[in-house]
């Protein structure tokens, strides 16, 4: 990162164009994903994957509420969250095993995502952007509600599988 941040608003753009970005690598990275031995975790994969896009929109929308034009930015984090799933995903043998590191990952994924729109979202509210605090919420509601799905579809497999311990 080399651009300075003066204002509250510019930290809010900043994390904005960052995780819109992250949006749009995680679709493209996650979408390669071959490696699910579980039909649910198939669809809630596919939900995943096709909620990238809702967020991005919502964020658009922030950004047309700020009167700006998101940046393209370079998002190490979630390229390397990525590439850790792939790489852990490589090492595990069995389809149960696969299926809750592919979990465990996700996981991983979308508790970073969470912290970065909690951060926006608290950005928006200090602002007195309620607008943009509006749709930054709905985000984080949604971001929420997969953890506890991913959550929930980790012990279901867990009891369904028998996963070697």
């Amino acid at each position: 990162m080399k651009q300075n941040i003066n204002t509250l608003e510019e930290a809010l753009v900043l994390e904005l164009e960052a995780l819109y970005q992250a949006e749009e690598k995680l679709k493209e990275g996650l979408s390669k994903t071959t490696i699910t031995h579980s039909a649910k975790l198939q669809e809630v994969l596919d939900r995943y994957l096709e909620s990238c896009d809702h967020k991005r929109t919502k964020i658009d929308r922030v950004f047309s509420y700020l009167n700006r034009e998101p940046r393209s930015c370079h998002t190490h984090v979630v390229d390397e969250l990525i590439s850790e799933l792939y790489e852990r995903l490589k090492f595990a043998q069995e389809p149960a095993v696969q299926n809750h590191v592919l979990i465990s990952e996700l996981l991983r994924i979308n508790r970073y995502k969470a912290c970065a729109y909690e951060a926006s979202l608290r950005y928006a509210e200090t602002l007195g952007l309620d607008t943009a605090a509006d749709l930054l919420q709905v985000i984080v509601h949604w971001e929420r509600n997969m953890e506890r799905e991913l959550l929930e579809l980790f012990f279901h497999e867990w009891s369904e599988e028998n996963v070697l311990l």
